[in-house]
């Protein structure tokens, strides 16, 4: 659980401060960083409890924590659009993979996430596949780039 959150906070980090490039962060070396806006609009909210509750199976921070998460952003609308992408694609991958394992689910979150800090072929390499088979990688890949 730690470890998802550590990934977070990194794709908060290098979404806020990157112009397409990429930096590879130690996770032992991310400082979570201060809170910047007292509070999400209402439409925020809303947005931020469907990612959350999209996620739900695989990621187990509270909404309380994921709504933390998202006011320590200089741009949480930006943040949550990437997110919903992410969510998208999680959504339409499990609806043609309905009886998807847990560990299957999990990879898939992990990817995206991944793949929402860098270009396809290192999320994959940054994720380390085991469960997923290569059609599968490449599905969620696609439904994240056409979203």
């Amino acid at each position: 659980m730690r470890a998802i959150l550590v990934l977070i906070i990194i794709v908060c980090t290098i979404a806020c401060n990157s112009e397409g490039d990429t930096t590879k962060v130690d996770p032992n070396d991310v400082v979570v960083g201060p809170i910047v806006h007292d509070s999400l609009t209402q439409e925020q909210l809303t947005r931020v409890k469907k990612i959350h509750a999209i996620f739900s199976d695989v990621y187990t921070v509270s909404f309380e924590e994921t709504i933390d998460n998202f006011r320590r952003d200089q741009n949480p609308d930006k943040e949550i659009l990437i997110w919903e992408r992410m969510a998208g694609a999680y959504q339409k991958y499990m609806s043609a993979h309905p009886s998807s394992s847990y560990d299957q689910k999990h990879e898939a979150f992990i990817l995206l996430l991944m793949r929402s800090m860098m270009s396809d072929e290192e999320a994959i390499t940054e994720s380390k596949i085991k469960v997923l088979s290569q059609d599968e990688v490449k599905e969620l890949l696609q439904n994240y780039n056409s979203q």
